[in-house]
């Protein structure tokens, strides 16, 4: 894959930050780590105040997806494994670039149903649990951000 070199560096910062590893480091795949740039002050800063290209935060969906090894993904009744599912992702959203604009409208556009059958995606997690692609990446979305579980 060809990438931007400067689109790479945000993404690698954007992930090492998401993934709160304070040293620069995050896991994109399985056995591969991506060293980032250190964050121009000791304090890191929140996800809200970075400059990020969308797709970096895109990236990250589709990085956690691919982690997912003990997950099964489930498309118009077939079942995947999480690199399977991770290059199917990408290649949609490869497909509907120009209409796609932001991490909700990549999980909104690309990940949530089939375009074929308008079926949902569905994930069934290490534990067995099955629940809809959509709502889980939107989930990931707000903790990546720093939004998640405050009310808790």
């Amino acid at each position: 894959m060809k990438s931007n070199p400067s689109h790479l560096t945000a993404m690698h910062r954007y992930l090492s930050l998401a993934c709160g590893t304070g040293l620069g480091l995050c896991c994109m795949s399985p056995g591969a780590a991506v060293a980032a740039p250190p964050p121009e002050s000791t304090a890191a800063p929140t996800p809200e105040k970075m400059n990020v290209d969308p797709s970096a935060r895109i990236e990250a969906l589709i990085a956690h997806i691919g982690g997912m090894n003990k997950a099964k993904f489930i498309r118009n009744g077939s079942e995947y494994d999480a690199a399977s599912a991770a290059k199917f992702l990408r290649a949609k959203w490869d497909k509907q670039r120009a209409e796609i604009h932001s991490p909700e409208d990549f999980i909104a556009k690309v990940a949530t149903k089939s375009s074929t059958s308008g079926k949902p995606y569905q994930i069934r997690l290490e534990n067995g649990e099955q629940t809809e692609c959509g709502p889980y990446l939107s989930g990931v979305l707000k903790k990546l951000e720093g939004k998640g579980d405050k009310d808790k």
